[in-house]
């Protein structure tokens, strides 16, 4: 016999695979998670970027160390740098803008104010592969996620 919660629940209810699948990978070790996305591609190649699009929010990278910010910030490309803080959030560019060097500073703010504005999706594009390149690190031992804002335990 059904619940009365049950009773008024419609028979076909809207589930966000993609999102569900997203908060299950974002739980495990940066390892795993590259794992079963490489698997994702052989087995479902047009899932994969409805996932990553769940997955990777580039509002996460002030959950990195200042130690973290810095090594990717040696590690990304120029252009994908300058590119994706161009459509972050203000609080999120003023932390990775805070943990450069005065040379490379100079150099971003610089591109950031004299470069041709992007289209949206050349932003989010230029987002994911930092947020992907953040996950190689974390696989590599090179960056790690701020304990203090690590708060639910998980990698971030």
């Amino acid at each position: 016999m059904a619940t009365k919660k049950e009773a008024n629940r419609p028979e076909s209810e809207a589930v966000n695979g993609a999102a569900i699948a997203a908060e299950i990978i974002k739980r495990l070790p940066p390892e795993d998670r590259q794992r079963i996305l490489k698997a994702m591609e052989l087995r479902s190649p047009a899932v994969v970027p409805q996932v990553e699009s769940n997955l990777y929010r580039f509002e996460e990278i002030t959950q990195l160390s200042q130690q973290g910010i810095q090594t990717l910030v040696r590690e990304v490309s120029h252009s994908d740098l300058v590119t994706s803080l161009r459509g972050a959030p203000e609080p999120v560019r003023k932390i990775v803008l805070g943990n450069m060097s005065g040379r490379k500073l100079q150099m971003v703010t610089d591109d950031l104010a004299g470069l041709p504005p992007n289209r949206s999706v050349e932003i989010e594009e230029a987002q994911k592969r930092v947020m992907r390149l953040i996950d190689e690190l974390r696989c590599q031992g090179k960056i790690l996620s701020d304990a203090t804002n690590n708060k639910n335990g998980r990698y971030a």
